[in-house]
């Protein structure tokens, strides 16, 4: 989570941005991304009501590069690998990011993950655990689909939020936090 407004960052100053790391469970319904040709997008799969539910705490004065990540579907671990393996460092995250944007006090920047992610399915519990942080438990939401629109209707794009069912997962309290 960043601490503060930060634009154009330095890499002498980045660190001077993060306030604290949660742990983040950045949801896909890959299902969706292909599923209407008129709109094929990541931000959509991304993007229901309760995906990427992050927590439990928001854990200050950590070095990301020491932690360790382990993700568990259905109890059994498909993910296990350190920060420090991950392509770019968070703070290198928040420094190129920055170039592009500003990125201001609350803000989340989830890194990516490691190879093993697979689809949730309904009823499995996904779990992401990082030492010194805590356990994200998150219940795999049923993805609503509905028909694609008739070519007379208008495009998603256009389309009113409420033609879309909304997912309630319940999840805990949620911080504002960076993610390792």
């Amino acid at each position: 989570m960043n601490g503060r407004r930060c634009r154009d960052v330095s890499a002498s100053e980045v660190a001077d941005c993060v306030f604290g790391y949660t742990c983040v469970n950045d949801v896909t319904a890959f299902q969706i991304i292909k599923k209407d040709p008129a709109f094929q997008q990541w931000s959509r799969a991304k993007s229901f009501d309760t995906f990427g539910p992050f927590g439990p705490v928001i854990a200050t004065d950590l070095d990301p590069q020491s932690l360790q990540i382990i993700a568990t579907v259905g109890g059994r671990v498909r993910q296990d690998y350190p920060v420090s393996d991950m392509f770019f460092t968070p703070l290198e995250l928040i420094q190129w990011i920055s170039r592009d944007m500003a990125l201001f006090h609350g803000d989340i920047i989830s890194c990516g993950t490691s190879g093993g992610a697979l689809p949730m399915k309904p009823g499995v519990t996904v779990e992401i655990r990082i030492d010194g942080i805590g356990l994200l438990p998150t219940p795999s939401p049923r993805i609503p689909w509905r028909r694609s629109p008739r070519r007379s209707e208008p495009s998603p794009l256009n389309m009113s939020r409420k033609r879309f069912t909304q997912l309630r997962v319940p999840t805990s309290p949620r911080p504002l936090i960076l993610s390792p």
